[in-house]
């Protein structure tokens, strides 16, 4: 994997012992997403894709 800067969710409270989302661009342009208790495990996609489904998720 990529040394890329995670930023975690503005839905984060802040507190370091509080799980959140963590999402960072890597150099391949694709978005990755990783839960910060789990940091191992990423799931990626594209700004296309990931558009498609916060418009999903708006509409419901």
């Amino acid at each position: 994997m990529w040394d890329v800067e995670w930023q975690k969710s503005s839905y984060s409270s802040g507190n370091p012992n509080q799980d959140c989302l963590e999402a960072a661009r890597g150099p391949d342009g694709r978005l990755h997403f990783r839960e910060s208790d789990q940091p191992t495990i990423v799931l990626a996609t594209n700004a296309a894709r990931w558009s498609a489904f916060l418009r999903l998720v708006r509409r419901s």
